[in-house]
């Protein structure tokens, strides 16, 4: 099976499971649709906090949270170039990880231009639950400073052309690795593992094997 770890796409392909996005909003807070998905993350993106009452969102995840589907809390996070305020948006990061660790579930961290207050936010809480940055797409030198601080990174699309992408990809620790489609609805996540294991010169089946041992990890963490 190949895991896409992030995604804002229907699973269409076999041999292929999904970790399906649901951003929360009066929308999606009344679709039961995605309830009977294999797998989701749900969560408070930074973009839309103001967007619904806030208070409905967040007692609407803690009760999602405890769904079987859920197997993931987010995309959460922080992002200086779209959204409220960042001391709000910290607020907000800062209780959805709270909730992640009532149900011991792992977080998806959506992050633009905020890494250094992000890693003040982890090194604050000290978080027993995994958080994982997706659609990392920044240089070696950070994705080096992120893992040593606990994080894990999940590559995508910018894997296929961004060479210092791709050296931060083959630099990253196997344990903590994850490859994404994110909202890239033309890719294939085989397009995405071919590319990755090229990298790292690795096959195709080691690849496959080494994000699945990685999720079956951070899936301990669920109760």
């Amino acid at each position: 099976m190949f895991l896409d770890f992030h995604t804002h796409q229907i699973a269409k392909e076999t041999g292929v499971q999904n970790i399906y996005n649901v951003i929360l909003s009066e929308e999606t807070m009344h679709d039961k649709q995605w309830k009977s998905y294999e797998a989701v993350s749900v969560g408070i993106h930074p973009w839309y906090i103001m967007d619904t009452p806030l208070n409905e969102m967040l007692a609407f995840l803690e009760e999602a949270v405890a769904l079987p589907v859920v197997k993931c809390i987010g995309e959460a996070g922080l992002d200086k170039l779209r959204g409220p305020d960042l001391c709000i948006q910290q607020e907000v990061l800062i209780r959805q990880i709270r909730i992640a660790e009532t149900v011991n579930k792992p977080v998806v961290i959506h992050c633009v231009r905020a890494y250094q207050e992000l890693m003040a936010v982890k090194k604050s809480l000290n978080p027993g639950v995994p958080l994982i940055i997706h659609g990392f797409a920044r240089k070696p030198a950070l994705a080096a400073e992120l893992v040593s601080n606990g994080f894990y990174l999940s590559f995508g699309k910018a894997v296929l052309d961004k060479p210092y992408v791709q050296q931060a990809l083959r630099g990253t620790v196997a344990g903590r690795l994850f490859l994404e489609t994110d909202d890239c609805s033309e890719m294939s996540i085989r397009t995405v593992y071919e590319k990755a294991a090229a990298v790292r010169g690795v096959s195709l089946d080691e690849l496959k094997q080494l994000i699945s041992q990685n999720y079956t990890e951070i899936k301990l963490n669920i109760k």
